[in-house]
């Protein structure tokens, strides 16, 4: 019994299809350009820069991130082609539309991804003239921990 567990252990991983995330591969896409910053925050750091937020419930949000990273562009190398198949991406990996803002030719992108109850990731894609920025937030927040940051702004 323990042959066929170690036998079945080491041949089965092989076998399953495992789904890449589609975020990740777009970050390591372009993480080679010249002209594009990338930042990874990590929860310790996360947790020291929420120090520096005077509202409660924004301080809350922040400290119950996990690890947040930015991928920002002066000169735009993402082609719209890329977004939109990132966008496709996404979605098929279980995250919805949360907003859409439009100002002329700049667009803000929010989309969300839920576990149960918990929103488990977010991520922001702000497109401009000559800049584009790709923000995603691994958390575990809930609707009411948004909707007490957004009355605390208001």
């Amino acid at each position: 019994m323990k042959t066929l567990i170690l036998i079945l252990s080491i041949f089965l991983p092989s076998f399953i299809y495992s789904q890449t995330d589609a975020i990740d591969d777009f970050y390591d896409s372009h993480r080679f350009g010249e002209d594009n910053i990338k930042i990874k925050l990590g929860n310790s750091l996360l947790t020291i820069g929420s120090w520096f937020i005077e509202e409660p419930a924004t301080r809350a949000l922040v400290r119950k991130s996990n690890r947040a990273r930015i991928l920002i562009s002066d000169e735009k190398p993402v082609s719209r082609r890329e977004i939109n198949y990132l966008i496709n991406d996404i979605k098929r990996d279980g995250y919805e539309s949360l907003a859409l803002v439009r100002d002329g030719l700049d667009k803000v992108e929010v989309y969300m991804r839920e576990d149960r109850k918990y929103i488990r990731n977010l991520l922001v894609i702000v497109e401009a003239d000559e800049s584009f920025v790709l923000a995603s937030l691994d958390c575990r927040l809930t609707l009411d921990d948004i909707e007490a940051a957004l009355d605390e702004e208001l």
